[in-house]
């Protein structure tokens, strides 16, 4: 065999050091539609979160605040400048026994936030805000107990949001909202009041979502509220879990409405409303009753459990209210079905269920999915390696015939 010149041995080195390379690309590109690229987990729903009130939160003891214009507001705010960036901050006061409200504001038009306060046995509302200017402010981790009224009221001050507040043994509701439209109340936890854990007068376009509501008058109380969404919240051992009362329009979706003294759900002159993936279990009365005539409401993929001793577990007393989806042909989950036919609901609408399940549905949102974050960052970090590595392959490609070719 003829020795191989040094140039020779250079170009099968190069040759050799090439498809090294090929090979090690080849396996980053297979490796980066295999490695898991996620970050933790953040879904959309997540920016309703307010972070919580440390367990060692301490408050300092401070008089009644009542708050009617701008520069009150500036005057009394712990910091903040009173913009969007900078909301004027009301923080960390402890107000008891105010002859009036703990914390009242009336007219403001600047930003405000008020947070990680502790308002208790105030002789009217713990917090209320009335006429604010729309979307300027945010009620977030306060505690509001033992009021005479409300623990946080709402007039007038519309696109407004309460989320993380624990109100309870106030003597009417947790928290109340009337003429407020477009507000958010979330995440927050109303036990043991008079009236309602939530009560809703007249606030279009609202979203209550990931509220827990247990021992009230009632859990979430809705009265002339439209196209407004009801959310995943825990309405348990009220007089009535959820109620809606001349409200249309609206969504009633994935709430465990469980072990109320009467219903729980309760329909009265509410019509076109959504009530979907609910859980109603163990209600004294029915799992859901339509009265006074509520019409053309659509009832479909909730589970009833055990609920009442009637011969139904859900009353209708209205006009062409359908309990099943029409796009999918599927009804609700009863525990008592037997099996074969309709399951009847009891009512003078004499309506029928015409496709029971047989077993329990359990939640996938049909109108707006959670869109995960996670997801679609590791998505688009794999599309973008894998461009990359593909651009990296045919410049080697090229430059490799480049040199055969010269």
């Amino acid at each position: 065999m003829t020795p191989m010149s040094q140039i020779e041995c250079e170009k099968m080195l190069r040759k050799r050091k090439n498809r090294n390379k090929m090979r090690f690309l080849l396996v980053l590109c297979l490796l980066s539609q295999s490695i898991p690229l996620s970050p933790i987990p953040i879904r959309l729903s997540d920016s309703l979160v307010v972070t919580n009130k440390s367990i060692s939160m301490k408050y300092t003891t401070h008089d009644p605040i009542n708050i009617t214009n701008d520069k009150k507001l500036a005057a009394v705010a712990n910091n903040g400048t009173g913009t969007v960036d900078n909301p004027y901050i009301i923080a960390g006061w402890n107000i008891s026994d105010s002859p009036t409200h703990g914390i009242s504001i009336t007219g403001t038009t600047k930003y405000l936030r008020i947070e990680n306060c502790w308002i208790e046995r105030s002789n009217d509302y713990g917090i209320c805000l009335d006429s604010v200017a729309p979307g300027t402010s945010t009620v977030a981790n306060n505690t509001c107990t033992h009021n005479a009224k409300d623990g946080i009221s709402l007039w007038y001050s519309h696109s407004t949001t309460v989320a993380n507040n624990t109100c309870t043994n106030n003597g009417r509701s947790g928290i109340f909202v009337r003429n407020s439209e477009s507000s958010t109340i979330a995440h927050n936890t109303c036990n043991d009041n008079w009236w309602d854990g939530t009560t809703f007068l007249f606030s279009f376009s609202s979203t209550i979502t990931n509220n827990t509501c247990t021992n009230n008058g009632n859990g979430i109380n809705l009265r002339h509220l439209y196209t407004s969404t009801v959310t995943n919240n825990i309405c348990v051992n009220n007089g009535e879990g959820i109620t809606l009362g001349y409200s249309d329009s609206s969504t009633v979706v994935n709430n465990i409405c469980n072990s109320n003294e009467n219903n729980g759900i309760y329909f009265s002159i509410s019509d076109n409303n959504s009530v979907a993936w609910n859980s109603l279990i163990g209600n004294g009365n029915y799992g859901i009753e339509l009265a006074d005539n509520s019409d053309n409401n659509s009832i479909h993929h909730n589970n009833f459990l055990t609920n009442g001793q009637n011969e139904s577990q859900a009353y209708d007393d209205g006009t062409n209210n359908q309990w099943f989806n029409q796009k999918v042909l599927e009804g609700n989950y009863w525990s008592d079905y037997n099996g074969t036919g309709s399951y009847p609901i009891a009512g003078a609408a004499e309506a029928k269920d015409p496709y029971p399940s047989r077993s329990l549905y359990k939640y996938t949102s049909e109108t707006e999915p959670q869109i995960d974050l996670s997801d679609l960052y590791s998505l688009l970090t794999r599309i973008g390696l894998f461009i990359l590595i593909v651009g990296v392959l045919g410049t080697l490609l090229f430059v490799n015939r480049r040199k055969k070719s010269g």
